[in-house]
């Protein structure tokens, strides 16, 4: 059968032209399209109705595979298989907001007279242009150079830290739609190779199956080959990356929350070749109870709504996209110990909420909210030094909503230090600190500031109530007894010891200083 194609009739937006052909699309139907790639798009015209046609953008491709029937080895076609998942789902029915959903178009590509070998490099051709073009809209795109070791694979010094068993199977894997089921086994050569460490007790417990069932098959289509490494106890990440050697690694993701990213972020900076392997880009899929930094990522990125309709399915989707952005780092100084911080550090309210939680654990983020009404019902406070120092780049005024007295304020042009009572005092360096708390609203990725706030005791319990109210919306800054400013460094101390709970990313920590400062090195993560 001869088909006539017809591109001249169709609008290709700012796209060029790059193929075309006729396929069968398993999919669809197995109805017949007539399929054009463009620098920017996939299009499919209907070969009964060419009326018909679907547009997909190339920025909505995941992963593109050359396939063989895993059922019919005699079988002379090929299939051509392109994973999108784009914008076309509404969230509700008078909903104009649209999420991602997983769209596999799968083509059959079998040419009259030819061999399997045959079709197979016709496809081929197909999958490496369509690859081509796809790294030109993201440079990085699977062309982030891998740290090279001179030791060999991903490995420990410890016996029992041994990288665990790959659930994400490069072979007969089995892909399913309501329209289309076939087992199928991939010619695609796998380009990246990441590191997946995965806390089994994150969030409420699911960590196993969310990676399983909703992680690995995505990394596999986006051809990600996932070793995957399984923590046994609090450290056990922290002291696994510290010590092991990385050969041709293309970054390391956690499942879990941000206590799992803060072990692995903290293992590369404390080894001895921290500075050369800083690059390793990390990524987070959001599978704990506190996804402060894949929250705030969405929001960069503009991946807000598919993120709170499906936190997994968005951040996997980052790490699979493979888009390295920096954000910003702190080193905080503990005495005489070193850590690092990609989210937040605090003391007082927010800190004890953070931490009292944890028996509420199983229940995942809510536990926050329960935790922080038991805590206003009983409201501490805790005596301590504060001093910082502003960003001076900074165009806008601190905001301070309570006089404090001369004798506490210093040179507020360089340092200025409070000694006192306070009810709460929490910074950040990202725009949210969980999932539904915007903490600074102005923040961007790589900004350089510290967003600190701080209560004074004297502001009450009124004022401790209202800034809790007014975190998921960012106006807690507007209320009456909250002292908000940009800083560049910040330093908490008390003779004897800060009391209460001291916190670093969730994570708690003791020290009689701590002191806060943005890192000259910021940590790389994978991003839409």
């Amino acid at each position: 059968m001869h088909f006539r194609f017809r591109h001249q009739s169709l609008d290709l937006m700012d796209g060029k032209l790059v193929k075309e052909d006729v396929f069968p699309c398993l999919s669809r139907g197995s109805d017949a399209f007539r399929v054009y790639l463009t620098s920017s798009e996939l299009i499919l015209q209907s070969v009964k109705d060419e009326q018909t046609i679907e547009r997909f953008q190339l920025e909505d491709l995941f992963g593109c595979h050359t396939l063989k029937h895993a059922k019919k080895a005699n079988e002379p076609g090929a299939y051509l298989c392109f994973y999108m998942y784009p914008k076309n789902k509404r969230s509700g029915i008078l909903s104009s907001v649209k999420s991602r959903e997983r769209t596999p178009l799968v083509f059959l590509v079998q040419k009259p007279g030819k061999s399997f070998k045959e079709n197979l490099e016709f496809a081929t051709k197909w999958k490496d242009e369509t690859l081509k073009h796809l790294r030109s809209l993201f440079p990085v795109w699977l062309n982030y150079k891998p740290f090279k070791s001179s030791s060999g694979s991903v490995h420990t010094t410890h016996e029992e830290d041994t990288v665990g068993q790959n659930l994400s199977d490069s072979r007969n894997y089995l892909t399913t739609t309501p329209e289309f089921s076939v087992a199928i086994s991939s010619y695609h050569l796998l380009q990246r190779r990441y590191l997946v460490i995965l806390n089994p007790k994150s969030g409420q417990g699911k960590s196993i199956s969310i990676y399983r069932d909703k992680v690995a098959p995505i990394l596999q289509e986006a051809g990600i080959k996932a070793e995957l490494f399984i923590t046994e106890r609090a450290g056990h990440a922290n002291s696994f990356v510290s010590t092991a050697n990385f050969h041709d690694l293309h970054g390391i993701c956690t499942v879990g929350g941000d206590g799992l990213l803060f072990e692995v972020v903290n293992g590369l900076r404390s080894r001895p070749d921290g500075s050369q392997i800083a690059h390793i880009p990390v990524g987070v899929i959001a599978g704990g109870s506190g996804n402060g930094l894949a929250r705030s990522l969405a929001s960069y990125t503009g991946e807000s709504s598919d993120y709170l309709k499906n936190p997994v399915l968005s951040t996997t989707l980052a790490v699979a996209r493979g888009r390295v952005v920096q954000v910003n780092l702190t080193e905080v100084d503990l005495d005489e110990k070193r850590l690092f911080s990609f989210l937040s550090a605090g003391w007082g309210l927010l800190a004890d909420i953070d931490v009292e939680s944890e028996i509420l654990r199983p229940i995942g983020e809510p536990r926050f909210t329960v935790w922080s009404l038991l805590r206003l019902m009983k409201l501490k406070t805790y005596r301590a030094q504060l001093s910082y120092i502003p960003c001076s780049h900074v165009s806008e005024k601190p905001v301070i909503r309570e006089p404090i007295p001369e004798t506490d304020v210093g040179d507020i042009s360089a340092r200025t230090s409070i000694e006192g009572d306070f009810i709460s005092i929490y910074s950040s360096i990202q725009s949210y600190i969980g999932s539904d708390l915007i903490f600074a609203p102005k923040a961007t990725a790589n900004d350089g500031r510290i967003h600190l706030t701080f209560i004074r005791s004297n502001a009450g319990r009124a004022c401790a109530t209202q800034f809790l109210l007014a975190l998921d919306k960012g106006t807690h800054t507007n209320i009456n007894g909250v002292t908000y400013v940009a800083v560049k460094e910040f330093s908490l101390q008390s003779k004897g010891g800060i009391g209460g709970n001291l916190v670093i990313d969730g994570e708690r920590v003791s020290a009689e200083k701590m002191i806060v400062r943005i890192s000259p090195t910021p940590l790389n993560v994978f991003s839409m």
